[in-house]
């Protein structure tokens, strides 16, 4: 799993162990003192814009492949 995701599950949970202390289910929040996870330094993918080739190779896909509904 990638930081990025590890870090939204973590503030997903926060904010469900904020509530219950909000609700006064829970008396602290557990998880106020886990730190977030440096998101920049673990890229699984570069993001890029597709270059024009790549774009008219899928642009041109649906053409290619038989007729799904007439």
């Amino acid at each position: 799993m990638s930081a990025e995701t590890t870090n939204m599950y973590l503030t997903a949970l926060r904010n469900v162990c904020n509530w219950l202390v909000k609700e006064k289910r829970l008396s602290e929040n557990p998880v106020a003192h886990i730190a977030k996870l440096n998101a920049a330094t673990d890229r699984r993918r570069e993001r890029r814009a597709f270059t024009v080739e790549e774009l008219g190779r899928i642009l041109a896909l649906p053409k290619q492949g038989p007729r799904w509904r007439a």
